[in-house]
Formats: C-alpha cells, structure tokens, sequence
C-alpha cells in the first residue's frame, strides 16, 4: 500500500533540506518531525494512524522511501527493472519557464535572458566532479538562465567543459516555450 504519493515526497524532501536535514542519513530524525508532517499537508501530523506498527509515531516516510527520489536512474522509465520514482523530463525542464509566463512580471515588448554559469566546489569524488582551470578548483558548473528575477533554467553540468556548453539549446527551448504561451 502506497502511503506518500511523489509530490508528498517531493515536498518532504525539499523542507527537510530548508531545516537542515539535507543528507539522507540525517533523516532519521526528520521522519519524526511534526513540523514537516503539517507543512507537507499531512493529516495526521504525529503519524500515529500508519499502516504499518512499525511506522507508528512517524508521520513521514523514512530514509529509504525518499531514497528512491535520490537514486533513480536518469532513464528509468515505468518497465525499467531498477524503477524508482521517475518523472517527465520535459515537464520538469519546463517548469520553470511556465511559472515566468503566469506571472505579471512578463514584459510584453523585450524580454532579456540572461545564461549565467558559476562554479560549484566539490570537496569529495563525486561523479562530475572534476578540475576547472579558471576556477582552479574541483567543481561541477551549473547553468543557470535568469530573465529579470526568474530563474528560468537550473541545469546541473559537470565541471569539465566550457561555460557556454548546452546554453544555445537551453536559450532555445525557453525562447519556444515563452513565445508558444505568450505570443
């Protein structure tokens, strides 16, 4: 029986990292935490009526259950034999930019995207890590395009290629999805 759907997860997950649970192992102590339970809109925030005894007591799922958001595969799909949670990549990239559309701050006559790319430190051998020469430091090197205040594109990159890698394509998509909802 499935007791969290993927957005509950996905909401629990991202207030465990606001309040400082951001490993996994530390979660222990964030399934338990009533604060969490109500703002992931929980019903019953002490998590005293679970289906299993076991769980009695926590009114979140635990370590291994978020894990799954973690750890799926990039292209795990519904048949895939390692399925996780997986999601719609195309709906995920776009979120972003959908967001930016229903908002007021969209101008009507000139819009501004600004692709931006900064360093970011790795301290461990984590896989895209690498040397960057100009930062002179173990890195991955996000891509970020911002119109304005809007964060329109977050793309994590290795850090071992040049700054405007994938940001033409990136520029593309958001100019289509912008133009097909605002024309």
């Amino acid at each position: 029986m499935t007791e969290n759907s993927v957005k509950e997860l996905s909401e629990q997950r991202m207030y465990d990292i606001e309040v400082g649970y951001e490993d996994l192992n530390d979660h222990d102590q964030g399934s338990i935490d009533p604060l969490i339970a109500v703002l992931g809109g929980k019903k019953e925030p002490t998590g005293k009526n679970r289906v299993h005894k076991r769980d009695a007591g926590k009114p979140l799922a635990g370590k291994s259950t978020l894990n799954r958001l973690d750890v799926t595969p990039v292209r795990s799909g519904k048949r895939s034999r390692y399925k996780k949670v997986t999601g719609d990549k195309h709906m995920v990239d776009s979120f972003f930019t959908k967001v930016f559309t229903l908002s007021d701050y969209l101008p009507r006559s000139v819009i501004v995207l600004d692709p931006d790319d900064t360093d970011d430190l790795r301290h461990g051998e984590q896989l895209g890590r690498f040397f960057h020469g100009y930062y002179k430091n173990y890195c991955y090197l996000p891509l970020y395009i911002f119109c304005g205040d809007y964060l329109l594109c977050d793309r994590l990159r290795p850090g071992d290629m040049d700054a405007s890698t994938g940001s033409v394509k990136e520029l593309a998509c958001i100019s289509h999805t912008i133009v097909s909802r605002c024309p």
